[in-house]
C-alpha cells in the first residue's frame, strides 16, 4: 500500500554521503534553519534514490491458520536531472530526468524499468498527487512504468511551504527541537486522493541533531518526525471495514549551513499500519497490513 508515499517525497525533496561529525560548535552558536533551497532552471544535478518497500499482511480467520505474506521491492533511480522552471521560491515545477540506471527488484529478480538514456520530462502538480504529468521523450510510457515513477519520484507541489509545515523562524543550537504545525500538514496530507486525516491526529516535531561534514561540506543534519493517529482510508472493497489504521513517517537531512546551498542528502522511512474486517459470505476474518518504506537519496552538483 503506497497511499502516503506522495507525503514521504514532498517532505523529502531535497538530498549526500556517510557523514563524520565536522567540528563541534560552541555552545552558544545557534543557526538559522531553511528546509526548501532554491533552485533556478537550468540547474544541473545527479539524483540517486533507492526505494525499499515492505508489506507484510496476516489474514486470521475463525477455525483457520493464519495466513502469511510478504512482499518486498527495491527500486533504484540514478539520472542526470535539468531543472526547466521552479516557482516563486525556487522549488523545481518541471525537470528534465536522463536515466543512468532504473531498476526494480521484487522476489530476488532484477528488471529494468527504463533503458540507460532514456529522457523522461516531469510536471508536478499543484493540487492533488496524481495530478503531475510525465513524458517519456521518444518513447510511450506503460501505466507500470508511471506508477513507478510516481512512487520514486516528488509528483506534487506541497499545498503549504515546507518551512512552515516543519520548520522554524527562531535560530536554533544544536540540540533544538520545535513541533511541526499540525494544521498545515495535515492540509497537505489531505491533499493526497483517497486518505483524509482529521487535524488534532497529527503531531510531530523537528530537531537540530549536529552539524555533520558530507563530502567537505559543514552541514545541518535535521530530523523529523510526524505521526498520525488516525488515516481514513478510502477506494477499500465494500466488504472491508477499518478498524483502525496509523501512520509514522522519520526523516533525516543533510542541509548546508551556506543556506544558499541546496540539501545533499535526505533519509525517510514511512510506516503505515491497518487493521480492517473483511466480510464474505463464508464469514468474517480479519486482516493486519504493516506497509514500510524507507527512501535514500543523494544529490551531486
Amino acid at each position: 500500500m503506497r497511499t502516503l508515499l506522495p507525503l514521504l517525497l514532498v517532505l523529502t525533496a531535497c538530498g549526500g554521503a556517510a557523514t563524520p561529525p565536522a567540528a563541534q560548535p560552541t555552545q552558544d552558536e545557534t543557526y538559522l534553519v531553511l528546509f526548501e533551497r532554491p533552485l533556478r532552471p537550468g540547474t544541473r544535478f545527479t539524483e540517486s534514490t533507492e526505494l525499499h518497500e515492505i508489506q507484510r499482511s496476516v489474514v486470521r480467520a475463525p477455525g483457520q491458520p493464519a495466513e502469511e505474506q510478504t512482499e518486498d521491492t527495491i527500486s533504484r533511480l540514478r539520472a542526470s536531472v535539468l531543472v526547466l522552471d521552479v516557482d516563486a521560491h525556487g522549488q523545481v515545477l518541471r525537470s528534465e530526468l536522463t536515466v543512468k540506471h532504473a531498476t526494480r527488484t521484487a522476489g530476488g529478480v532484477e528488471e529494468t524499468v527504463f533503458p540507460t538514456g532514456a529522457v523522461l520530462r516531469v510536471t508536478r502538480g499543484t493540487q492533488h498527487d496524481d495530478d503531475g504529468r510525465i513524458e517519456w521523450v521518444g518513447g510511450e510510457l506503460t501505466e507500470a512504468q508511471s506508477d513507478w515513477l510516481r512512487g520514486i519520484v516528488t509528483m506534487r507541489m506541497p499545498s503549504s511551504r515546507v518551512d512552515e509545515m516543519v520548520g522554524t523562524r527562531a535560530r536554533q543550537p544544536v540540540g533544538g527541537s520545535w513541533p511541526i504545525d499540525a494544521s498545515l500538514t495535515a492540509r497537505d496530507l489531505n491533499k493526497i486522493r483517497m486518505i483524509r486525516v482529521p487535524v488534532d491526529q497529527v503531531r510531530g516535531r523537528s530537531t537540530l541533531v549536529a552539524v555533520t561534514d558530507v563530502e567537505g561540506t559543514p552541514c545541518l543534519e535535521l530530523a523529523t518526525e510526524i505521526e498520525v493517529g488516525d488515516v481514513r482510508l478510502g477506494a477499500l472493497p465494500p466488504r472491508m471495514h477499518v478498524q483502525a489504521a496509523t501512520a509514522t513517517v522519520r526523516e533525516r537531512r543533510w542541509l548546508p549551513v551556506e543556506l544558499a546551498r541546496p540539501a545533499l542528502r535526505t533519509e525517510s522511512a514511512l510506516e503505515v499500519r491497518f487493521r480492517a474486517d473483511l466480510r464474505a459470505p463464508e464469514g468474517r476474518s480479519e486482516v493486519e497490513v504493516i506497509n514500510t518504506s524507507t527512501a535514500r537519496t543523494t544529490y551531486s552538483y
